[in-house]
C-alpha cells in the first residue's frame, strides 16, 4: 500500500535506464547515461552520501590514475570533482617512465561529496530518487515464434511502487547482501554512516563559487574553481551525539557500540541477492576494510615525517583543465610507522577478528590493500610498516590512517594505535570495521557489461569483484552508455546502434574488463599498470587523444573538450617538428639512457639540470641552436635526444622553450603534410579533426609532456607490438610440466603471479593467460623462459 510520506508518487514511472545506487559506479552510470540523453532514475537510499568516499579520502594511484584520466576523457565526472576537491597532490613513481606513473590526489571528503552532488543536481534527464530498491522485475520474452530468455523492465522498491525500464544498472558496492563487522559484533548494513559537519558556502556566484541559498548547477563542462568555498570554522567541533553519547569517548564507543552502530548502520539489500542466484548467477562473498578515524589534535606530528603536496610538477586530471595551473590549496601528509610492540598486540588478539562467512571465517579481502593483521602474520619478517597520515578536509578534525585497516574491537583498536609512534595518545573519533558483501562472478557479462542471461541488465562497481572508487567508476561509464544505447531499441527487442565497447589496446579501461570477464574473480580486483601489455601507449598524458573522438562519436564530450584536443592534437605534432629544428650547439657531458619499460636509476640526473641550458639562438637556417656545455656523437637535435631515452626535466625544457623568441620564423619551416602523431590519426579523422597547421602552438606542460612521450616511445612502442603479437600467436606453445615457479627461475613475477602459475600448473601460454592476477608480462618471462630452456637443452 503507497504510504502517504512516499516520495515515488512525484515521479513518473516509466524511464530509459534505471540505475541501482548512488556510489561512484552509479554515479558515472547515471550521469553519462543521461547525457546520452535517454531519460535516466537513479534511485539511492540517501541523497546525501551520493558519491560518498566510503573509505580513503583520495582518487588515483599507480593504474588507477589513468583510469580517472580516461574516465574524464570519456566526459566522466571523477576527474573534474577531485579536481575541485584536491587538498594534496602527488605523482608516484616520478623517478620512472611516463607510462607506469601514479597521479594521485587527497580530497577534502565533504567537498568531493558536495561537488559530485552539485554536477549530479545539475544534469538534464537525470532523476534521483531517495528509496531503497527491493526487487528487480524480470520476465520471459520472445522474439517471433521462439522463447528467448529473460530480461529485466524495473524495479519495485520498498514501499511496493514500480518503476519500468528497458535498461537497469545494478551498483550496489557493498550493499548487496553487507554485513559490517567491529570485533565479534555483527551490524546488517552496507556501511556506516561516517559524521561530518556538512560544507556552508560563502561569497558570492562567481563560477566555481557556490551561494549559500542553493547549487549553480556548472554550465558545459568547465570546472575551474575561480575562489574555493570555505567551511564554518570548526576549531572546538566534536562530532554529534547519539542519545547523549559522544564518539570522541573511547569508554562511551566501547560500552554503547552496539546502541550507536545500530543507529548508524546503512541497511543492506538481502532479497536481490536471491533473485540474481534464483537466475543462475554465480555469487559469493568478499569483504574490504577501513581504519579506525583520528583527531588530529590527539597525535604529535612533531615526530613524525612530513610529506608535502606536488610542487615542482602541480598537475589536474580533467584535461578540461590541462591549460590551468594547479592552485589549489593543500594540506601536508605525515608517515610513521608500527613496530615490534605493534606487531605482538596483533598477533596476540588475532582470536578477536570476526568469524567472516567465507575463506575458513577469514575473509576474502583485498590482497594489495591489506589489513594490518595480514600484513603482520604474511610478512613476519618484517618489523615495520608505513602507516600514512592523511587529512580528511581543510576543517575537518578527523586523521585517516591509511594502512591501518582492521576489524578488532574497539579497545584493542586503541592499544595498537597507541602503540606507534606520533600516535601514543591519539584518541579514535570512530572505530576501524570491516564490510563483508555479495558480488557476482563476471564472467556472466558482456563487454558491455550487460549480463548474458537477462536482457537489459547491466552490473558495475564492486558487484563485478572490484575494489577501489576509480575500478567502480570506469566499469560505471561503460554500463551506463551501454545501458542507453540499449534502452534504445526498436519495438521488437532489436538494438540497431553499435555497443560501446573498449579494446584491451585502447585503454585500461578495456583491460579491466577484459581481465574480469575473461579470467574471473576470486578476489578482489586492482589495476595496475603491470596488467596491461600496450602500457607504452595507454599513457595518463594520452586518454584524451586516445578516447575522447569515441565519446564525440557517443556525443558525450562537449564543443569546449574537442576544441582543447584539436588544439592539443595539432600543438603536439608541431612540437616533434620543432624538436627536429632545435640543434644543440655544445655536447652533453654524459647520456644516461632510460628504457622505456620505465626502470630509471633513481639517482639519474635530468638531461636538463639548472644552469645546464644557457639559451636558444635562432640562426638565418630557421634553426634555433640549444647552448650546453658538451655534446656527443650524432645526438644533434632535441628529436634525437628525447629519441634515445636521455632524461629530462619537463619544467626547465618548458621554461627554455617559452624564451625562444622568433617562433613565427621557426614555424614557418614545419611542413603543412608533416604528421609525427600518425597513431592517432583514424581516432582523430573520426570526429573531424585534421592537423590544422593555422591554429596557434599551445606550449603549456600537457603538450610538452605528450610530444616528449610520442618521440620517446615511438620505436619502443613499435617493438611492443610485434612483441605482444609474437606471443599471442604461440599461446598453443607447452609448458613443461617440471617448471619450477620460484623467484630464481622467475624473479621478475610477483608473489601473486608465481602463487597462481603453481597452483594451478597450466599446461599451455593459453592457459596460464587465462588464469586470474597472471598478467601479460608474466607472459613474456614464461614464453623466453621456455625458449631458453630449450635452446640449452639443444646445446
Amino acid at each position: 500500500m503507497l504510504s502517504e510520506k512516499c516520495k515515488c508518487k512525484e515521479l513518473d514511472k516509466n524511464y530509459d535506464v534505471i540505475v541501482i545506487g548512488g556510489g561512484h559506479s552509479g554515479c558515472e552510470a547515471s550521469h553519462i547515461s543521461a547525457k546520452l540523453k535517454a531519460k535516466t532514475l537513479l534511485i539511492t537510499q540517501c541523497k546525501d552520501s551520493i558519491g560518498e568516499m566510503s573509505c580513503n579520502p583520495s582518487i588515483g594511484g599507480i593504474g588507477k590514475g589513468i583510469l580517472v584520466k580516461e574516465i574524464d576523457a570519456l566526459g566522466g565526472l571523477m576527474g573534474k570533482v577531485i579536481d575541485k576537491s584536491g587538498i594534496h597532490f602527488k605523482i608516484l613513481n616520478v623517478r620512472k617512465g611516463l607510462a607506469v606513473r601514479g597521479h594521485r590526489a587527497q580530497a577534502d571528503r565533504d567537498l568531493y561529496n558536495y561537488h559530485m552532488k552539485e554536477h549530479m543536481n545539475g544534469t538534464k534527464h537525470l532523476h534521483i530518487l531517495e528509496s531503497t530498491v527491493q526487487s528487480l522485475l524480470m520476465e520471459n520474452f520472445t522474439s517471433g515464434a521462439a522463447l528467448s530468455g529473460r530480461r529485466v523492465y524495473g524495479v519495485k522498491n520498498k514501499c511496493a511502487c514500480e518503476f519500468y525500464a528497458n535498461s537497469v544498472v545494478l551498483t550496489t558496492g557493498t550493499f548487496l547482501g553487507g554485513v559490517c563487522h567491529i570485533g565479534k559484533e555483527k551490524y546488517h548494513g552496507g556501511r556506516i554512516k561516517r559524521m561530518s559537519r556538512g560544507v556552508q558556502w560563502q561569497g558570492g556566484t562567481q563560477r566555481g563559487e557556490m551561494s549559500p541559498s542553493g547549487v549553480n548547477a556548472p554550465t558545459g563542462e568547465d570546472v575551474t574553481r575561480m575562489n574555493a568555498p570555505r567551511k564554518c570554522p570548526t576549531d572546538k567541533w566534536t562530532p554529534p551525539p547519539t542519545d547523549g553519547m559522544t564518539y570522541t569517548s573511547h569508554e562511551n564507543l566501547e560500552k554503547h557500540n552496539s546502541a550507536i552502530f545500530d543507529q548508524l548502520v546503512e541497511s543492506s539489500t538481502q532479497s536481490i541477492s536471491n533473485q540474481l542466484r534464483a537466475n543462475q548467477f554465480e555469487i559469493k562473498r568478499m569483504k574490504t576494510g577501513t581504519p579506525p578515524r583520528l583527531h588530529i589534535n590527539s597525535i604529535d606530528f612533531t615526530s613524525l615525517e612530513r610529506e608535502d603536496s606536488e610542487t615542482e610538477n602541480p598537475f589536474y586530471f580533467s584535461f578540461l583543465n590541462s591549460n590551468k595551473v594547479n592552485r589549489n590549496k593543500t594540506l601536508p601528509c605525515y608517515k610513521t610507522y608500527t613496530n615490534e610492540r605493534t606487531h605482538e598486540l596483533v598477533r596476540t588478539h588475532l582470536n578477536q577478528l570476526p568469524d567472516f562467512d567465507c575463506y575458513d571465517k577469514l575473509g576474502n579481502g583485498p590482497r594489495y590493500c591489506p589489513s594490518i593483521a595480514k600484513k603482520v602474520t604474511k610478512f613476519a619478517e618484517k618489523n615495520k610498516h608505513i602507516i600514512w597520515l592523511e587529512p580528511e578536509g581543510f576543517h575537518d578534525v578527523l586523521i585517516y590512517p591509511n594502512g591501518l585497516s582492521s576489524a578488532f574491537p574497539i579497545h584493542t583498536q586503541k592499544e595498537i594505535v597507541n602503540s606507534i609512534r606520533g600516535l601514543e595518545n591519539a584518541k579514535i573519533i570512530f572505530p576501524a570495521y570491516d564490510v563483508e558483501y555479495y558480488y557476482v562472478n563476471p564472467k556472466c557479462l558482456n563487454y558491455t557489461l550487460e549480463t548474458k542471461n537477462i536482457k537489459g541488465l547491466f552490473l558495475a562497481g564492486q558487484i563485478c569483484g572490484t575494489t577501489g572508487y576509480e575500478e567502480a567508476a570506469c566499469q560505471g561509464i561503460v554500463a551506463g552508455i551501454n545501458a542507453a544505447i540499449a534502452a534504445r531499441s526498436t519495438a521488437d527487442g532489436e538494438r540497431n546502434e553499435e555497443p560501446f565497447i573498449l579494446k584491451r589496446n585502447e585503454s585500461y579501461i578495456g583491460v579491466l574488463i577484459h581481465d574480469l570477464i575473461n579470467k574471473g574473480i576470486t578476489e578482489p580486483y586492482r589495476m595496475f599498470t603491470s596488467r596491461a601489455e600496450y602500457r607504452l601507449y595507454l599513457r595518463p598524458d594520452n586518454c584524451d587523444m586516445r578516447l575522447t573522438p569515441m565519446a564525440h562519436k557517443l556525443g558525450i564530450v562537449s564543443d569546449e573538450r574537442m576544441y582543447i584536443l584539436k588544439q592539443k592534437y595539432a600543438s603536439v605534432n608541431k612540437l616533434i617538428c620543432l624538436f627536429k629544428k632545435i640543434q644543440l650547439s655544445g655536447a652533453l657531458e654524459e647520456e644516461k639512457k632510460t628504457p622505456p619499460s620505465d626502470s630509471c636509476d633513481k639517482d639519474a640526473e635530468h638531461m636538463f639540470v639548472k644552469n645546464s641550458v644557457e639559451a636558444f639562438q635562432p640562426d638565418g637556417k630557421n634553426n634555433v641552436h640549444l647552448e650546453v656545455t658538451s655534446r656527443k656523437g650524432n645526438i644533434n637535435t632535441l628529436y634525437t635526444i628525447f629519441r634515445s631515452g636521455v632524461e629530462y626535466s619537463l619544467h626547465i625544457l618548458l621554461n627554455k622553450l617559452r624564451e625562444v623568441h622568433d617562433w613565427n620564423k621557426l614555424l614557418s619551416s614545419v611542413l603543412p603534410e608533416q604528421n609525427n602523431v600518425p597513431i592517432y590519426m583514424d581516432k582523430m579523422q573520426q570526429c573531424g579533426l585534421s592537423l590544422d597547421q593555422s591554429s596557434d602552438l599551445l606550449l603549456n606542460s600537457a603538450t610538452l609532456e605528450t610530444a616528449c612521450a610520442e618521440v620517446k616511445y615511438s620505436p619502443y612502442l613499435t617493438k611492443q607490438i610485434r612483441e605482444v603479437d609474437k606471443i599471442r600467436h604461440s599461446f598453443d606453445l607447452a609448458i613443461p610440466p617440471e617448471v619450477t615457479y620460484d623467484r630464481l627461475n622467475f624473479p621478475y613475477l610477483s608473489n601473486e603471479e608465481i602463487e597462481k602459475l603453481n597452483k594451478f600448473r597450466p599446461q599451455t601460454l593459453h592457459e596460464a593467460n587465462r588464469i586470474e592476477g597472471v598478467t601479460m608480462s608474466a607472459i613474456y618471462y614464461l614464453y623466453y623462459y621456455i625458449k631458453g630452456e630449450k635452446h640449452r637443452v639443444k646445446r
